[in-house]
Formats: structure tokens, C-alpha cells, sequence
């Protein structure tokens, strides 16, 4: 993926999260505070900052296994639209085996 107001040409955040409270790791709570964790991915197509909000947010949880290895987890947003300052992400949430926990959708306001 690329960082925030890198400019980039596709909206894609990707990154390794983990709960630095080791009893957050092994709570559906824990787990969904690193849902909202990485920054909307259209925040990458930006070249600079400006205010970013969320307008709807929502999840699934997926799958019975819902543990991973040492507490991290992959984390992934990706931009599918982006225009007249909104924007519509798709994300996910995967374990260590590569086994998908949690998938949602954001909608997003970019106040530039």
C-alpha cells in the first residue's frame, strides 16, 4: 500500500497491526478497534492533508476462527470511488493462516 498524501494512483492501505495491550488481543472488541486502525485509503490519493471523516462504517465478522499468532492481525482498506470529495473503501482483516476475520465498507468525506 502507499502512506497518506503520497499522491498515489490507487487508493491501498495495507499493514500488520497489533494491540500493544496484550489483553485487547484476544477480544472481538480488541479486534474491531484495529478495524478502524488504518487511515481511509483515499487518503493516499491525496498530496496533502485536509480533514477526513467517516460517514457510515460497517463490518462483519467472518469465519468461527478469530485468533492469530502473537496478536497480529493484516489489515487492508482499499479505495473503490473517489469524487466530489467522497469516497467509498472496501477493507479487511486478516489472521496469520491468511484466513479472513473481518470484511466491511466506509464511506468517507474529504473536507479538501
Amino acid at each position: 500500500g502507499q502512506i497518506p498524501a503520497s499522491g498515489a494512483q490507487t487508493g491501498d492501505v495495507i499493514a500488520w497491526l497489533q494491540h500493544k495491550d496484550t489483553e485487547a488481543r484476544d477480544t472481538t472488541e480488541g479486534l474491531l478497534c484495529l478495524a478502524d486502525g488504518l487511515p481511509p485509503a483515499a487518503m493516499t490519493l491525496m498530496q496533502g492533508f485536509s480533514p477526513v471523516s467517516s460517514m457510515t462504517w460497517m463490518f462483519d465478522i467472518v469465519g468461527d476462527v478469530q485468533s492469530t499468532d502473537d496478536g497480529w492481525w493484516l489489515c487492508r482498506s482499499t479505495c473503490d470511488a473517489v469524487g466530489e470529495g467522497y469516497s467509498s473503501q472496501h477493507m479487511g482483516i486478516w489472521n496469520t493462516a491468511g484466513e479472513p476475520v473481518v470484511l466491511g465498507r466506509q464511506n468517507c468525506v474529504i473536507f479538501a
